[in-house]
């Protein structure tokens, strides 16, 4: 009967760590936040529709704001376009800290395509990615 107990106990000690790993107690949360976009002359941003499709003709505002942040974070922004693979556009360094916890870019004078724009943290070593958004970018004048 010692042995149920001792099981008991494993168990219940190996159910609390799974929960406490799956719940992000494990002390490695990254910094999450969303991605919001708009033409300039619209009084708001567009946030977390199903699929993000915006004129390639007009220029295009994004922001991304982080929920939450208690150090500053060198960032590194890049912007990729589908083509055979995936083709860097666009890249650039950024910082956020506790006081500015957006960064800001623009999308102007980009062919008709699948974008990412990825938020990159850059690290001594090796940078690793906060988050990543896909649009895609269409041009009506196609025919």
């Amino acid at each position: 009967m010692n042995w149920i107990r001792i099981n008991i106990r494993w168990s219940s000690l190996l159910y609390l760590f799974i929960v406490i790993v799956l719940l992000g107690g494990g002390g490695c949360s990254k910094p999450l936040g969303k991605f919001a976009f708009k033409y300039p002359g619209d009084k708001g941003y567009t946030v977390n529709p199903r699929r993000y499709e915006f004129d390639c003709n007009k220029k295009l505002l994004w922001i991304y704001t982080f929920d939450n942040l208690s150090d500053k974070l060198d960032l590194g922004i890049v912007i990729m376009k589908k083509e055979l693979f995936w083709v860097e556009v666009m890249a650039r360094r950024d910082y956020v800290n506790p006081g500015k916890r957006v960064v800001y870019g623009t999308m102007e004078n980009y062919p008709p395509g699948d974008y990412r724009i990825i938020i990159l943290e850059r690290g001594e070593e090796k940078s690793r990615t906060i988050d990543e958004c896909s649009i895609y970018l269409f041009s009506d004048s196609d025919s």
